[in-house]
């Protein structure tokens, strides 16, 4: 049987153009896929952009943004937490044991946090809190007090030693028209003077207290670091 030429020809275009829907909608989905790949890259890269990849907890950039965003007449504080000599821990131990350390810092200021604060690593061995809004003066010295002891509730290493590091700690609250790194600073300088004043109580307990000879104890050992890591 004969075919028309035009019959053939309109087929032939027919399924050309079949064709060409067919790829163009799989070139489309393709782009879409692409596309949502990328946007979930690099959401994933903001998110460990603003998450320390040690402790979990956000970043330096990251509370330096949670700050930009609060005005001062809306009320917030941040508290500052320093770990005492730290540098000692990884002198002994080895900084991988000091890492580990530093996590579980990490996680006991955050269980201590509220839903609307932002617990951050500031650097090496020192973390920010923010705490919006404005609870009592004794309420936020109460609550700097808790996480204070849970930094220095013993750590139970793998072998069974008891490791305790000291911090110290240091609070200011925003007023209206206080600049942000104000405030932080303000904390660091309240927490530089809490530690001056304990290592003056301390030197003064010491001349009053009488030298006891050190006594062999269990094998699990307690360390408390003190003074300040240079």
């Amino acid at each position: 049987m004969r075919i028309d030429p035009f019959v053939a020809t309109t087929a032939a275009a027919g399924t050309v153009a079949a064709v060409l829907v067919v790829a163009l909608v799989i070139a489309v989905l393709h782009v879409r896929g692409l596309r949502r790949a990328l946007t979930r890259s690099r959401d994933r890269y903001r998110h460990a952009a603003r998450r320390d990849p040690l402790t979990g907890v956000a970043t330096r950039a990251a509370l330096r943004d949670r700050l930009e965003g609060l005005d001062g007449s809306d009320g917030y504080a941040v508290v500052v937490v320093d770990l005492d000599a730290f540098a000692a821990v990884n002198e002994r131990y080895g900084e991988v044991v000091g890492d580990g350390v530093l996590a579980e810092v990490a996680r006991r200021i955050a269980r201590l946090a509220g839903p609307s604060d932002v617990v951050g690593r500031l650097d090496g061995d020192a973390f920010a809190v923010v705490r919006p809004g404005r609870p009592a003066e004794s309420d936020l010295a109460r609550w700097v007090e808790a996480v204070v002891v849970a930094v220095r509730a013993p750590v139970v290493l793998t072998d069974g030693t008891r490791l305790s590091v000291a911090a110290t700690a240091g609070r200011a609250r925003a007023t209206a028209g206080m600049r942000p790194l104000a405030v932080v600073r303000a904390a660091e300088q309240n927490l530089i003077a809490g530690r001056r004043s304990r290592a003056a109580l301390d030197r003064a307990l010491d001349a009053r207290m009488p030298r006891v000879p050190a006594q062999a104890g269990p094998p699990t050992v307690e360390l408390l670091v003190v003074g300040r890591r240079r």
